[in-house]
């Protein structure tokens, strides 16, 4: 998440000067909502598909490191009231009857392979 938020910290700079104008408790909201954006469609196309190719664990390894980022700073918990996927939302739609159980079906291995792996097939 970090490097991602890093990237788009980056991509950002280059830019009109967006986070001249951006204090740092906004800017953080700003990059979150940039980069749930960036996951949303994926989330939405795994539920929608419910293929056997995207796991459940590799939709929700992605999300529970968004939800961390949410714990860590609850100035930005209005993330999802403004999507279609919460978290509640997505752990019922993959299968899973609470958010404990979600996280313990979400090894090592596939929370790695959501650190490289592009969805786009």
């Amino acid at each position: 998440m970090l490097d991602d938020v890093r990237r788009m910290d980056d991509e950002l700079d280059r830019t009109p000067r967006v986070l001249d104008v951006l204090y740092d408790s906004e800017f953080t909201r700003a990059a979150f909502r940039a980069e749930w954006e960036s996951w949303r469609g994926v989330i939405q196309a795994a539920i929608g598909r419910r293929s056997p190719e995207i796991t459940r664990g590799e939709v929700l390894a992605r999300l529970i490191e968004l939800h961390r980022t949410v714990e860590q700073d609850p100035s930005i918990q209005t993330w999802s009231a403004e999507t279609l996927y919460s978290p509640k939302a997505v752990y019922e739609d993959a299968g899973f009857d609470s958010w404990t159980e979600a996280k313990q079906s979400v090894g090592i291995v596939i929370w790695h392979r959501t650190k490289t792996l592009e969805f786009d097939e």
